[in-house]
């Protein structure tokens, strides 16, 4: 995979809901620096402490822990879904089970990050929402590229894989190339193409977050998409794409993609 750096953090409101102390050094030392005036940084301890947090701090980003003192973290995404504009939710936890990360996904969260992370890690992992969703929002109205074959962007950082795709389905679709997740997720929401192949292990950000951005735009989130894996999809990939309905098949990697290809075509058409 391409060692591609994550983009800066640029000035944010993050809200941090969770009430380990260990977990607030952390995060002040990932996102606050004494020299630079980066982000700006609130902390609340309970669900009942962000609730009240949240009429006077609007916040770009909040990181949240699942177990608080007074209830499940994910039944404060229905108050963050109702802020203007909504921040983007990141599930921070412990606990690494497929269906907790799937409850947070079908709950609204963006991403799901498992503590353990350390700091300079967490900054980039949030600092590439952020720059996501900034994509997004300055793409409310995505106009539809009209042409005589359909357009299909092809996601893949294999450079061989890419290539071999391109001429496997260019004189059926006019097709575009990225190397990671950020870069074709800005160029989507500038100007979608008629059907994405996307890799689920991208630089930047991943497939299964990418078609997660997408959602937010009606538009986009019709988008049909063909998947491709160097290997079978295991549970928790396909549990975390079964969710989402404009998935319609999918590619691996091997002797037979050609074939495969072929047949990811007709789908896409």
């Amino acid at each position: 995979m391409n060692n591609i750096p994550a983009p800066d953090l640029a000035p944010a409101k993050i809200l941090v809901v969770d009430d380990d102390r260990v977990i607030w050094g952390l995060t002040r030392a990932a996102f606050l620096d004494p020299k630079e005036n980066l982000s700006e940084l609130a902390i609340a301890a309970s669900r009942s402490e962000a609730e009240d947090t949240i009429r006077v701090f609007k916040p770009d980003l909040v990181l949240l822990d699942l177990e608080l003192p007074d209830g499940s973290g994910l039944d404060l995404c229905g108050a963050f879904s109702k802020l203007e504009p909504p921040p983007v939710v990141a599930v921070f936890s412990a606990d690494s089970s497929i269906d907790a990360q799937i409850s947070s996904y079908k709950a609204g969260a963006h991403d799901y990050i498992l503590k353990g992370i350390l700091a300079h890690a967490l900054r980039d992992r949030v600092s590439t929402q952020l720059q996501a969703r900034a994509e997004i929002s300055r793409s409310s109205k995505p106009s539809l590229k009209t042409a005589e074959r359909k357009s299909l962007f092809i996601i893949e950082d294999d450079p061989v894989f890419r290539t071999f795709c391109e001429k496997a389905l260019t004189d059926v679709f006019e097709t575009q190339s990225f190397a990671n997740g950020l870069s074709a997720l800005t160029r989507i929401v500038n100007g979608p193409p008629d059907a994405l192949l996307l890799d689920l292990d991208l630089p930047l950000l991943s497939g299964i977050n990418l078609i997660r951005q997408m959602q937010d735009l009606e538009t986009l989130s019709k988008i049909p998409i063909v998947v491709v894996s160097g290997s079978e999809l295991e549970g928790h990939s396909r549990k975390a794409l079964e969710g989402f309905a404009n998935v319609v098949g999918y590619v691996r990697k091997s002797g037979e993609s050609l074939k495969d290809l072929r047949e990811a075509a007709a789908l896409l058409g």
